[in-house]
């Protein structure tokens, strides 16, 4: 991965190193997210990594950390400043705890327990709306984030099962 530094016009190199905990976690990067808060976060197929500026290393996430699955396929930040991640095994939403220097993860994984209708999903298949919805496509089964009702303060997961057809607004 070559990230610019946009002051200097110099790239800089990162890759995985088997040796180096602090290195990216694979070198198959799937997506990219800088949240509400400034934080970079990278999804790869081993795992989700996050960008520590002041340290200048990456900090690894996955199975340990309550993901459903190391492989990430997709990301995205809601409106409630949460992540939401696809992978071979469901989706997990990320609620992110920040105190100080210290950040840790707060995950709630959904399968077919929950309703969904298969658990894998496709690599960069995300899409966040301008009204509050957000849609992560699978092989089998698509999710579509309903903005919550009124008072709720809940958006509501639909499960359906995607067709031919294209998506199209009204």
């Amino acid at each position: 991965m070559d990230v610019m530094d946009h002051r200097t016009g110099l790239f800089r190199h990162f890759e995985h190193r088997e040796q180096d905990p602090a290195s990216l976690s694979h070198n198959n990067v799937t997506a990219f997210c800088q949240d509400s808060r400034g934080i970079i976060w990278i999804a790869t197929h081993d795992g989700l990594n996050r960008w520590d500026a002041g340290r200048q290393h990456f900090v690894r996430y996955g199975r340990e950390d309550g993901l459903p699955d190391n492989t990430i396929l997709t990301l995205l930040e809601d409106d409630d400043k949460q992540l939401w991640l696809s992978t071979p095994n469901g989706i997990s939403r990320v609620t992110v705890l920040a105190s100080g220097d210290s950040i840790r993860l707060l995950t709630r994984n959904f399968d077919e327990a929950d309703g969904l209708q298969g658990r894998q999903f496709n690599e960069n298949a995300a899409l966040k709306t301008s009204r509050e919805s957000w849609y992560l496509a699978g092989r089998t089964v698509s999710i579509y984030s309903r903005p919550p009702r009124s008072g709720t303060g809940r958006h509501r997961l639909i499960s359906f099962l995607p067709t031919s057809s294209c998506l199209t607004s009204p």
